[in-house]
């Protein structure tokens, strides 16, 4: 890769073809490069299907689908008004224009994706709780959704301080979505801990998105929204049904993740750890777990590893419950995200993150650690700082929700050793997603002047 093709670089990463391989997008200052990679690991060098001029000072990259007949991008102007659909033959590796779409004044873009080779842009009305869904059909222009939300005055985005110039309370549906910070477009990939610890979340599901927000008194707010005509709904899961009474908000901590058809809440209240599960649909509750008369988890995990420390700064070590519970309340950053390992069984992680070289809790409100909100596919890129994590895991089924007993590994020397010195090497340009079973993670090398890609 040209050192010039490197500089502004954007990832972006989608299914391709039927056979399981990746469309792999590169976005640089000067260039739009969508490539096939396979997915077997013999094949060799990603395989260039288009290339396209691009100047990233005018346009954006939003997403891009593949069909029969090529590949679809979505592009947008400088200041999101315009939406342009360039289509990519792979055998002449040029694009053309075959449609647009025009962003009404007083609407900001959200969120650009393809479901069902159908393009849906979200948008949101600026200061109002008015959302639009723009939905095209191939060959079948555009139709448009209108949803209403009553959302007043939801809450602190930050408990401990706010991000710089950035509005800290939600008091309406543009507040909302400009505070999310994990989109996940599908329930396969599991978001970074540092995506999962957002207050303010967006879910794409089949035919569906949700958008969630936990506030300070642990109250969980849905919105679900569907991709059609149909009218959306509000639900509220509050904790005076795992805690049977108000929690104290200056002694608690908490946060939420939906995995398929659930509402998985995760808290700390008075430095120990709650665990609860919803039926999402219903809003009943399935099964609560209390800590345990020494405010431990009531049910089997893994260790607790903390990545770094002040004397162990490049070292994955075990620490207490204590310590855990102490970090998640000082900083308000509680995580949760459930992902499926085997029929039968789901995998809980749960996780918060900290200034390893205690320099106070501001450092953390100005961290460079979430992913953009704009984007495409599962591509998360990895952003340079001193915050780092501290997760446990746990096993349950999958249907009632019963712990399991937690298999560690026999041998954890490999897998720490490695997460300890990925975490000496240079986070800028680099990025990772997850496709299938194989973990990807890819960067640029300034030295060899070449794109790596590691699949795991």
């Amino acid at each position: 890769m040209d050192p010039a093709d490197a500089q502004d670089l954007g990832v972006y990463s989608t299914p391709f073809g039927r056979m399981g391989d990746i469309l792999l997008t590169l976005t640089s200052r000067h260039t739009l490069r969508h490539l096939q990679l396979s997915t077997d690991s013999s094949a060799g060098a990603p395989v260039t299907l288009a290339y396209l001029e691009y100047n990233s000072k005018e346009h954006h990259f939003l997403v891009a689908a593949s069909f029969p007949d090529g590949i679809e991008s979505c592009i947008a102007n400088k200041d999101y008004s315009l939406l342009r659909f360039i289509h990519s033959s792979p055998a002449a590796q040029t694009g053309r224009q075959t449609d647009s779409l025009a962003i009404p004044a007083g609407q900001q873009v959200f969120k650009a994706f393809y479901q069902d080779n159908n393009f849906y842009a979200i948008t949101v009305q600026k200061h109002a709780n008015t959302l639009y869904i723009y939905r095209r059909r191939l060959g079948a222009g555009f139709e448009i959704f209108e949803k209403e939300t009553a959302i007043h005055k939801w809450g602190v985005i930050w408990y401990h301080g706010s991000k710089a110039f950035t509005k800290n309370y939600v008091d309406n549906l543009y507040d909302l979505v400009r505070s999310v910070g994990m989109i996940q477009e599908d329930s396969e990939t599991p978001p970074l801990l540092t995506a999962m610890i957002y207050r303010s979340k967006c879910y794409i599901r089949p035919g569906t998105l949700y958008l969630t927000f936990d506030d300070h008194h642990l109250v969980t707010n849905v919105i679900e929204i569907p991709l059609d005509d149909r009218a959306g709904r509000l639900l509220q899961f509050k904790p005076e049904d795992w805690y049977h009474k108000t929690v104290p908000p200056g002694f608690s901590t908490g946060n939420s993740y939906i995995f398929d058809n659930t509402l998985i809440t995760a808290a700390i209240v008075h430095h120990q750890p709650w665990l609860a599960f919803y039926d999402l649909h219903t809003g009943k509750l399935l099964e609560s777990y209390a800590p345990n008369e020494k405010g431990n988890t009531s049910f089997p995990r893994s260790p607790i590893w903390q990545v770094g420390g002040f004397w162990k700064k490049d070292k994955v070590h075990p620490i207490k419950m204590e310590d855990f519970a102490v970090n998640a309340f000082d900083f308000w950053t509680l995580g949760i995200s459930a992902r499926k390992i085997d029929s039968g069984r789901i995998e809980i992680g749960v996780g918060t993150i900290y200034n390893r070289e205690s320099f106070g809790q501001m450092m953390l409100i100005f961290a460079e650690a979430s992913p953009a909100v704009l984007g495409a596919g599962a591509a998360v890129i990895f952003i340079g700082s001193s915050v780092k994590p501290m997760f446990f895991y746990a096993h349950f089924t999958d249907d009632i929700f019963k712990p399991l007993p937690y298999k560690e590994l026999t041998d954890k020397s490999e897998l720490i050793d490695t997460f300890a010195n990925s975490q000496t090497t240079s986070r800028k340009r680099m990025a990772g997603f997850q496709h299938g079973e194989d973990y990807w993670l890819t960067w640029y090398d300034a030295d060899q002047q070449k794109y790596l890609i590691y699949k795991f």
